[in-house]
Formats: C-alpha cells, sequence, structure tokens
C-alpha cells in the first residue's frame, strides 16, 4: 500500500475517533498526532517572502549543480 493512503487513512481513523469523543482538534493537531513533524512549516512560516525566495533559489542553484556534475561524471 502506497504511504500517502497509509497516512490518509490514519488521517481518517484518528478524525473519526476525535468526532466521537467530542473532541475539537486542529489539522495541526491532527498532524503531529499522526507522527508529522511541522517544525519546518513553522521555521519556514517565520521568514519573509523574500527570505523563502532566497531559500528557493539556493536550493535550484544546488540542484542544477548537482545535476551538472552527475552529467559530466559520466563516461
Amino acid at each position: 500500500m502506497h504511504a500517502s493512503v497509509k497516512l490518509w487513512m490514519m488521517a481518517t481513523k484518528c478524525f473519526q475517533s476525535s468526532k466521537r469523543s467530542g473532541e475539537r482538534t486542529t489539522a495541526s493537531e491532527r498532524a503531529e498526532a499522526y507522527g508529522i513533524d511541522l517544525s519546518l512549516l513553522d521555521d519556514n512560516l517565520l521568514l519573509t517572502p523574500s527570505e523563502r525566495l532566497a531559500q528557493n533559489d539556493a536550493a535550484l542553484e544546488f540542484a542544477n549543480g548537482l545535476r551538472d556534475a552527475i552529467k559530466n561524471a559520466r563516461p
């Protein structure tokens, strides 16, 4: 079974269980209950949009450099 299907099944089960017990939980509380680490999302939301774009540019530059290195390393 694909991992996303398993995650969806876990989410549905937990959501149904919380509805039966009358608990009101947020999406982030449910995500944490499933074991999803939200710390990267939280950290990135503290950045300004321009800082996030700069991070994206750096990651793209790294990926392009890696792709070029692999391409040039082939015999």
